[in-house]
């Protein structure tokens, strides 16, 4: 015996579906991610249940971003940006920030990660191919290195600079000045020189002068 469903009715049925999947999304989350302790260090929803910051180890980064991606309540499909930052007094002084849009649900993830000097952190530009230039600017200016990108070069500076600039662990004048030569018509590395008038000055601001 086949019993038929009023249209009005299967539309309102499907609404509350739909509703009861959206409100269900957080507490579902939140349930997977910490069944795994080692792959989320800690997991912070905020009041309207639509921003999600994550803190994972760096081993667990892929895996974290992949469940966010490929799960049916998150759907975190678009890659805003990834952010570095450079904490020099704490042991692993280098955090990486992911911001990732769910289009679907209308929730942000954010996603984080800590590293030392020397570790590493998978790439994600198999999922997200906008994230090559992201990975590529933060492994210029600090240095973090992201394993399996397929093109990990300079993009900021240039191809023989030495160092890291945002590691903060050189002069800021640098150690090596370029120009262009006019009788070589090329241009020249040097190591810097400052001439000697240059090297005393006033610091005092005109602006907070007392009289």
């Amino acid at each position: 015996m086949r019993v038929r469903v009023p249209l009005p009715l299967f539309y309102l049925l499907l609404f509350y579906m739909l509703s009861y999947l959206v409100n269900s999304c957080p507490s579902f989350f939140f349930y997977c991610m910490q069944r795994d302790k080692k792959r989320v260090d800690s997991l912070i929803i905020n009041n309207n249940s639509s921003h999600y910051y994550l803190t994972v180890h760096r081993d667990s980064l892929l895996k974290s971003i992949l469940f966010l991606f490929l799960d049916m309540n998150c759907q975190a499909k678009l890659l805003i940006d990834i952010v570095g930052s450079d904490f020099p007094y704490k042991k692993n002084r280098f955090y990486v920030f992911y911001n990732i849009l769910s289009l679907l649900y209308g929730g942000r993830f954010f996603v984080s990660c800590s590293v030392s000097e020397l570790d590493k952190i998978s790439s994600v530009v198999p999922l997200f191919s906008a994230a090559s230039w992201y990975e590529r600017e933060i492994w210029d200016m600090y240095g973090i290195h992201f394993d399996g990108h397929p093109d990990l070069r300079r993009i900021l500076t240039d191809y023989g600079f030495q160092g890291h600039p945002l590691r903060k662990d050189f002069p800021l004048s640098g150690f090596i000045e370029l120009y262009y030569n006019e009788r070589l018509h090329s241009i020249v590395y040097q190591p810097v020189s400052f001439i000697q008038e240059y090297r005393h000055f006033d610091t005092l601001s005109p602006w907070e002068w007392i009289n």
